[in-house]
């Protein structure tokens, strides 16, 4: 007789978060099966009953168990959806599925004032049911086309990403039995499902799909007991990088915020550490570093991690998971969580680490001279890193981008590799990566998980993501992937570092069998070595130092706000313009010959290549264009000229917009092609800020009498450049059709 895998698991306490033991034997079957939300599965019929609880408040998650394994798509295996706060209501033959509303709503006794505020915004009936049966008491319900719904969203990301427009396909789906399971405190049923469509499926699902007219994945639904009473909220404090939920509570005095900024977190249990699971589908000995670098949290917290064992399913809730995450690219790792959402505590910790990220590290490595097995050992580190800090994020704590500045100070940084130079000029490898839990990440253990105030008084500096990943970014040490505490000094550190790996770049960065085209893809990474720390020395012009400071006993920390001194945003901007000199976007003629046309057999696939002019051939002039706009687009950003202008306003010693558009004109003036390119990419740029409607009015007036300086610079050779700005500016610049420009190739994440 064929076998459901539905089994009973008996939890030693009532917290959801408890270990949990391996599973039970299984059950035949069409047998009913209690738990948490009692389930009967109709072998003969492919129905799923449900017995639900009335009236009672739970937790409903949806997530993705198997996925579509496209990075730009997403869609990808252990993908966690939205988390929800539900209840059963039965309503005559009627059983409907209610979400509450968990933003706004009044925390009180007072029970009139609670149904005020609950009546005043709207709910989510998520789905309804037809009543089967009542026997004895038990109320059950035909749940089957509710689980072979697309709870998840994938026809909406599938449509979003201009993938086509699929539509669920009920017969070609079914409950996946293997990992339909009921336990005590929650309920875990999946389904199989596909999608198709008679339209013409978009690139990426083709390229992932076996057909890309019909994509089968699955989906996965938890219902979930509310943990028990004893977790207290935690105020969110803006020193401390914690991730947080914000309530609306009208029930607050009139006199006090109406918003309450909870941090999210485990509830600590005493003498019962945290335990994390590992995706046994890694493979040494990337598994090992993987454990090793989880394991840091540990320093600060009762922490372990295991192998997940087997039989385990990775999306029952009990189970807090890293899963080893594969997709035809490489694209980003997540940390992400099932949480309460009454009280932001963390019920689930889910991490998604792509399996392709190593694989990069290698590539940059390689590029830097570094051989095999020290690149194997630099990928190694950055695992390490990688799965401390998007556990990280599961414990609630959120991106620290200035740690960097500090010392290494926090696994929550987005760390670029620290290549040393040694006495003898060769680079050192040997501290590419930190290890462990740096002093930010401690402090903020100490607030988060212990209760101290004062952690958030004595913690290093903190610069949250939204002020540090744009390039637009004013504070001088919040940036991704850069070093050092003074950026400016650390620039010009990579550029050296850049110099020497070119200087020695050749066959030997190519591992043998490897067709010698392929070095274009090493090179790359190696050609824009400089690429995070130079955006992160520009915020130094037009720059801001300050702190999320608070009002403590009437006083406030300084500094809340002063300005990069004017000596040091000159330093920068004169580092800066070096990078357009064409002795430094020059790839060295002897490279150059060594990079035929792409082999053949090798023409797609995953690597990252320069945009190029002169196909089939390597371009060196469209690789030096994409170095030269990051520059360039860094410094006019529209945003950091603003500032220039303000800045230059408070304090007449700060560079003026004026200043830097002259130090840029000046920079990429001389002959040869490079400098022909730069020059009209540059005033591809001017024209773009001048006409850019977003941007301040007075940005855009001194942008245009830039391009009257930059035209006025021009040699015959440039007369078509001079004419083209001469055009733009008498207008209308309706009538010019911009050229289109090669564009900087993919970057993030490293």
């Amino acid at each position: 007789m064929p076998r459901s895998i539905v089994a009973i698991i008996i939890l030693l306490t009532a917290c959801v978060s408890t270990v949990p033991p391996p599973d039970a034997p299984q059950q035949e079957q069409g047998a009913h099966v209690d738990g948490y939300i009692p389930i009967t599965w109709d072998d003969a019929t492919g129905r799923l009953l449900i017995e639900p609880r009335f009236n009672e408040q739970m937790i409903y998650q949806t997530s993705l168990p198997a996925g579509v394994g496209s990075n730009p798509i997403g869609l990808d295996r252990g993908e966690l959806s939205g988390t929800h706060l539900v209840h059963f209501e039965r309503v005559g033959p009627r059983v409907l599925l209610v979400e509450e509303n968990t933003k706004f709503r009044a925390i009180t006794d007072d029970e009139p004032e609670r149904h005020a505020v609950e009546d005043s915004f709207a709910q989510s009936i998520l789905a309804g049911f037809k009543v089967e049966s009542t026997r004895g008491g038990r109320v059950l319900v035909d749940a089957t086309d509710f689980f072979l719904g697309d709870m998840h969203g994938v026809i909406r990301r599938l449509r979003d990403t201009e993938q086509g427009s699929f539509a669920l396909d009920k017969y070609r789906s079914a409950i996946y039995v293997p990992r339909t399971k009921a336990f005590p405190r929650n309920t875990e049923i999946e389904a199989t499902l596909t999608f198709a469509t008679n339209d013409r499926p978009g690139p990426l699902i083709s390229g992932v799909s076996p057909v890309p007219e019909i994509v089968t994945v699955r989906e996965h639904h938890s219902f979930i007991a509310l943990p028990p009473p004893g977790y207290t909220p935690r105020k969110l404090d803006p020193r401390i990088a914690s991730i947080g939920i914000d309530v609306y509570d009208y029930a607050t005095p009139f006199t006090a915020p109406l918003e309450h900024r909870w941090i999210t977190r485990h509830r600590l249990q005493k003498d019962v550490p945290l335990v994390y699971y590992v995706d046994p589908g890694v493979p040494e000995p990337i598994r090992s570093a993987l454990i090793e670098g989880a394991s840091w949290w540990s320093q600060g917290l009762p922490f372990e991690v295991k192998v997940l064992p087997p039989g385990a399913d990775p999306m029952d809730v009990r189970y807090n998971m890293i899963n080893w995450v594969h997709r035809s690219t490489r694209g980003w790792s997540y940390g992400e969580s099932v949480i309460d959402p009454r009280t932001g505590e963390i019920i689930k910790g889910n991490v998604r680490l792509g399996s392709l990220r190593i694989r990069q590290d290698v590539l940059i490595a390689r590029g830097l001279g570094a051989d095999d097995k020290t690149a194997a050992e630099m990928a190694l580190a950055r695992i390490r890193q990688l799965a401390a800090h998007e556990v990280g994020h599961t414990l609630g704590f959120d991106h620290n981008m200035a740690a960097s500045s500090s010392g290494r100070a926090s696994v929550m940084d987005y760390p670029a590799p620290y290549v040393k130079i040694a006495a003898d000029g060769k680079l050192d490898f040997s501290e590419a990566y930190a290890k462990g839990l740096g002093a930010y990440d401690l402090a903020a253990v100490r607030y988060v998980y212990r209760d101290d105030d004062d952690a958030a008084r004595e913690a290093s500096l903190f610069v949250k993501d939204s002020d540090s990943r744009p390039v637009s970014g004013a504070h001088p040490l919040g940036s991704v992937w850069d070093n050092g505490s003074d950026p400016v000094q650390f620039l010009a550190h990579e550029i050296e570092v850049r110099r020497i790996a070119l200087e020695h770049f050749g066959l030997n960065n190519l591992p043998d069998g490897e067709p010698l085209s392929s070095l274009e893809e090493i090179l790359l990474p190696l050609y824009l070595h400089h690429r995070y720390q130079l955006e992160a020395a520009a915020k130094s012009i037009g720059g801001l130092n300050y702190t999320y400071a608070v009002k403590e006993r009437g006083v406030v920390a300084p500094p809340v706000r002063q300005i990069v001194p004017a000596a040091k945003q000159r330093e920068a901007l004169t580092l800066l313009v070096s990078t357009l000199d064409p002795k430094f976007l020059a790839i060295p003629q002897r490279v150059i010959d060594l990079i035929p046309p792409r082999a053949f057999g090798f023409e797609g696939g995953i690597a990252e290549l320069f945009e190029r002019r002169t196909t089939p051939v390597f371009d060196p002039i469209s690789a030096a264009l994409a170095s030269a706009d990051i520059t360039i687009s860094a410094l006019l950003d529209p945003k950091r000229c603003a500032r220039l202008i303000a800045f230059h306003e408070e304090n007449a010693e700060n560079p003026s917009m004026s200043e830097v558009a002259d130090k840029v004109i000046a920079g990429t003036a001389g002959d040869g092609a490079i400098s022909f390119s730069v020059r009209a990419l540059l005033a591809q740029r001017l024209m773009e800020l001048a006409s850019n409607e977003n941007a301040d009015a007075h940005v855009r007036a001194e942008a245009t009498e830039a391009l009257r300086r930059l035209a006025a610079s021009l040699d015959v050779k440039s007369l078509a450049l001079r004419e083209d700005i001469d055009r733009f500016i008498t207008r209308p610049a309706e009538t010019r059709k911009p050229p289109k420009l090669p564009e900087v190739p993919p970057g993030p994440p490293i």
